[in-house]
């Protein structure tokens, strides 16, 4: 991990962050600033400070609302749906950020106001998938446990309520996150009536499977994000709510045989906060979080080999063709013969 600025993304807690697509670049939206004030600043990395957005039209501000990647969608790179308002209202809206714009969708039906929801992007099934929040009810604020999925249907965008036999608990500030691997989108943690949550679920379009074996310590306000680079979903930070309040600065991957620790995060113990990783090159760009930091680190990792060809015999006059390939990056790399090096001649190409 590098700290690669400290000032430019400001205090900031409570947002969503998101890969968009299209432009190959993470974007952070609204969330709140170090004295608690809300924001509705859209922000975008260019890998060494947050820029923002030229003006235009903007979501309202808002905190405790979700951004989902729906590239493919018509008219969305990225959807962003509900959160808390200023005055602690609950907001009903779907926006899509195309490029710079964004573009209020007004759908019908749609998810009743919510925040602490989260929304994946499930990309084979081409629909982002929304579970969980905090909704009003008669009898106040209770925690939700609907799933709704955002898809195309007769060409337009279209919010339709699933009611599958089972579904996980009710909960908000969960972690939610699309494991090509596992082709299921995932939703582990949050918080409901019996405190903070440990089990892990995923979605496979038609029904909600709780996942066995170790857990994760119990938590909220986390992250959850595919590592490429380590081939599965990472569970990152968040606050386990107990008085005194207890933060979390460890990692963990769920790997096909369950999860098990990394090495904790650079920066130290934080909630709230937002991170992404890039699809193309597996970098995580991890940013803010309660209730005022304005760090953002970066992952880097060594290049390695992934894949090198195994000994080969030849006889004089055959012709073979041997390939290597990285990870994380450009190599420098040197082919043998025997314990000889190879050197770039009339019949050899590529040894360096």
């Amino acid at each position: 991990w590098i700290l690669r600025d400290e000032s430019t993304l400001g205090p900031k807690w409570q947002h969503a962050m998101v890969w968009q697509s299209p432009q190959s670049r993470v974007v952070v939206f609204g969330g709140r600033d170090g004295s608690g004030a809300f924001t509705n600043e859209t922000l975008t990395w260019d890998d060494d400070a947050w820029v923002p957005l030229p003006a235009g039209v903007s979501p309202s501000a808002r905190a405790d609302h979700a951004l989902s990647d729906a590239f493919g969608l018509p008219g969305c790179d990225v959807v962003m749906f509900g959160g808390q308002t200023p005055s602690g209202g609950l907001l009903d809206d779907t926006w899509a950020l195309q490029g710079d714009t964004w573009t209020e969708q007004l759908l019908t039906p749609r998810p009743t106001p919510r925040g602490g929801h989260t929304m994946a992007f499930d990309t084979p099934r081409q629909r982002v998938v929304l579970f969980g929040g905090f909704v009003n009810t008669p009898q106040g604020l209770a925690y939700s446990s609907e799933t709704w999925e955002l898809l195309i249907f007769n060409s337009q965008l279209r919010w339709r309520l699933r009611t599958p036999i089972a579904s996980p608990p009710a909960r908000f500030a969960h972690a939610s996150a699309y494991d090509p691997l596992r082709r299921r989108v995932v939703i582990f943690g949050g918080w409901n009536s019996t405190g903070p949550l440990n089990d892990t679920w995923e979605w496979d379009g038609i029904a909600w499977t709780q996942l066995s074996g170790t857990m994760p310590p119990a938590r909220y306000y986390h992250v959850m994000y595919y590592d490429a680079l380590l081939g599965g979903l990472v569970v990152a930070g968040g606050s386990r709510g107990s008085v005194p309040a207890e933060y979390f600065a460890d990692r963990w991957l769920l790997t096909q045989s369950g999860w098990v620790q990394l090495q904790d995060l650079e920066g130290g113990a934080r909630w709230a906060f937002g991170a992404v990783a890039s699809p193309e090159t597996g970098q995580v760009v991890l940013a803010g979080g309660a209730t005022s930091r304005a760090d953002t680190w970066v992952t880097t990792y060594a290049p390695v080999f992934v894949s090198q060809p195994s000994d080969q015999s030849l006889s004089s006059g055959d012709n073979l063709t041997l390939s290597a390939f990285s990870s994380g990056g450009n190599v420098t790399y040197q082919w043998f013969r025997g314990e000889q090096p190879l050197s770039n001649s009339a019949r050899i190409g590529g040894a360096t």
